[in-house]
């Protein structure tokens, strides 16, 4: 580090990587703790409200033997990231923070709180009001002669998985 408090290009891109697998370990630590919570709590029965009336006899139903698993293996990820996110966040924080003028710090802290907020309603407000209206009319559009297999993940490249609907179909949350 020089007089001025700078630092090669090698030292950053060292800083960096370790950064990088700080976070890393926090997210497979979480994905630890995330398997244990869906031991513990049913999760995935509380993921499964919104299409709950859509299911016939009320179950998800899956296609191939591997489809539990990596139901099972992709939640508890995404409760891994979830539960890692602070850490990430520090990570981040922690990396970008010594280039920052005293002015930008100060602004960037209301910012990110505003956004996670944001972030957080908007998840909410997908879960309890977008989805299972999208659903609703989604459904209603189907021929009388078919009916729906809803599956709890998607192995190949199909539709009807209610996991990946979300993020992959999501029709009346975009916005282009």
């Amino acid at each position: 580090m020089t007089p001025r408090g700078e630092m090669p290009f090698l030292d950053h891109l060292e800083e960096l990587r370790w950064r990088i697998l700080w976070s890393l370990i926090a997210v497979v630590v979480g994905t630890v703790v995330g398997w244990w919570l869906l031991d513990k709590v049913d999760i995935i029965e509380i993921l499964k409200r919104p299409i709950a009336p859509y299911l016939p006899g009320g179950r998800l139903v899956f296609t191939s033997p591997a489809e539990p698993f990596m139901l099972t293996l992709k939640v508890a990820f995404a409760l891994g990231c979830l539960v890692a996110s602070p850490v990430v966040i520090y990570q981040i924080w922690a990396f970008l923070a010594p280039a920052l003028y005293e002015r930008e710090k100060r602004l960037i802290v209301p910012a990110l709180t505003v956004g996670v907020v944001l972030f957080l309603a908007g998840a909410a407000a997908a879960y309890l009001w977008v989805l299972p209206r999208a659903l609703r009319v989604l459904l209603s559009l189907q021929r009388q002669d078919l009916a729906p297999i809803i599956t709890a993940t998607k192995c190949q490249r199909r539709s009807g998985s209610w996991m990946t609907f979300p993020s992959t179909e999501p029709p009346v949350q975009r916005i282009n």
